[in-house]
């Protein structure tokens, strides 16, 4: 049994390979419960919609994060604060939070002069003052939802994440 403990910081990995990759497995999951239904002669209801494929966006190539491993109970915290936001502001709040925390470091990144930046956490969380700095740039929303994803990777595939090409 492979285990990953909460704290465990996951190989370097792209952003647009690890939204590849996440949206790959949604649409792969999707097609199977949609097969299931026809194979039962039901028709799926109406909430099952197979995601397109994940379009890179160029902005973000040579973007490349590292995500901390979170206990279980953090995660669906963050989770539940972002489920529970009302309103776009309150979940944009959320989503900061939850990145503060989910993100060990961001490098491909360059300043306002085309010199390259790389954003670490401090004690386990980025600071106020760079996530201010990624939420202007709009990497907040990619950095979540890989940060998020990456958490429900089981054990063996965090282990793995970043170390090998994605399957796309």
């Amino acid at each position: 049994m492979i285990l990953v403990k909460p704290g465990t910081i996951s190989h370097p990995f792209s952003v647009n390979d690890a939204l590849a990759e996440i949206r790959r497995k949604t649409r792969e999951a999707v097609l199977a419960r949609a097969a299931e239904y026809a194979s039962n002669g039901t028709e799926p209801p109406d909430e099952i919609a197979v995601p397109d494929e994940y379009v890179p966006d160029p902005s973000i190539d040579d973007v490349r994060i590292r995500v901390r491993v979170l206990a279980q109970g953090d995660y669906l915290d963050l989770l539940e604060g972002f489920r529970s936001a009302e309103g776009l502001k309150d979940r944009a709040a959320a989503m900061s939070a939850a990145t503060k925390r989910l993100i060990e470091s961001v490098s491909g990144l360059e300043d306002e002069n085309g010199a390259g930046v790389e954003i670490k956490a401090v004690n386990g969380e980025l600071a106020d003052d760079d996530i201010a700095a990624l939420e202007a740039s709009g990497l907040v929303p990619p950095l979540f939802d890989a940060g998020m994803n990456f958490q429900e990777l089981d054990p063996a595939e965090k282990k793995l994440f970043g170390s090998r090409p994605p399957s796309i």
